[in-house]
């Protein structure tokens, strides 16, 4: 297991802070990088206004000024399956091959893994047992489900894609703005992904169950000093909106080319993305 003792939480010091309006306008935000010590964007605000101009389309959306008023981002948050790892389809194939043993009920246990993404995979076991084996799920059991998912995918995890994009977005911020993981996955065992993966030194903590992904987003927000206003979540899952909702931070969904869309329409989505390059292009005009 890596090293992990002061990580979680950790904050990187840093100069400026990008910022990013309603409409994922990007300028500079500056922020306290110790107590009395107020630390300013360098740039003034002509050079600000420059950027107000129209940046990038994509076929999922497009960047553009509004005349919203513009609201600094000092931090942003990511959920891990499905935004930095191309790892859902990975996780329904473990969840089919940990259920092995009951084969009648693998494709309803598959499909109610996938429509509860972001939820704890124990909370996943407890809900199986009770509405759909109709048994009971002993500490025992559950624990050996627990490890036998893992297992599965432990053996699969370091080989899958990241997301198109997130690496190439997380080197473009990296040392520039806050940068947090929170998952469903267990800490431990994110900890461990995030470390063999290469990505655990691009973030500035990196948060797991059991803790609810709301309770992590209101512990990191507290840490940072930062409102919610000036917090971005980027998550793939109706619990990672729900969550997104329950504290008061901004959203931006990620959806999978082929995945049902399950965020158009609903309040407080401020867009609706296929990969990760397209908010790294609204970044790299202002770096």
């Amino acid at each position: 297991m890596p090293n992990t003792s002061g990580f979680r939480g950790h904050r990187l010091p840093g100069l400026d802070y990008l910022g990013i309006d309603r409409d994922i306008e990007f300028h500079l935000c500056g922020i306290k990088a110790s107590e009395g010590l107020a630390l300013h964007a360098q740039r003034n605000l002509s050079s600000i206004e420059s950027h107000r101009t129209p940046i990038a389309t994509t076929k999922s959306f497009q960047y553009r000024h509004s005349s919203m008023h513009h609201i600094p981002l000092c931090l942003i948050i990511f959920d891990f399956d499905g935004v930095i790892a191309e790892s859902i389809a990975m996780k329904a194939e473990a969840f089919r091959e940990t259920f092995s043993f009951v084969p009648e009920y693998q494709d309803e246990i598959v499909q109610y893994h996938l429509d509860n993404g972001g939820m704890s995979r124990f909370v996943k076991f407890r809900y199986i047992y009770k509405e759909m084996l109709h048994e009971e799920l002993s500490p025992e059991r559950e624990k050996w489900l627990g490890e036998r998912y893992a297992g599965i995918v432990r053996r699969k995890m370091f080989s899958i894609p990241l997301v198109p994009g997130a690496l190439e977005l997380l080197e473009t911020v990296k040392g520039k703005i806050p940068l947090y993981i929170v998952s469903a996955t267990p800490e431990e065992e994110m900890l461990e992904i995030a470390d063999r993966r290469g990505l655990a030194g691009y973030f500035d903590g990196i948060y797991g169950s059991p803790g609810s992904k709301a309770d992590c987003i209101r512990e990191i927000l507290s840490k940072n000093g930062s409102s919610p206003e000036k917090t971005l979540f980027i998550g793939d899952a109706p619990q990672d909106y729900e969550a997104a909702r329950d504290t008061g931070v901004r959203f931006i969904a990620r959806v999978a080319p082929g995945d049902q869309d399950r965020f158009s329409g609903k309040p407080g989505v401020e867009r609706i993305v296929s990969d990760l390059h397209e908010i790294r292009e609204v970044l790299l005009p202002i770096l």
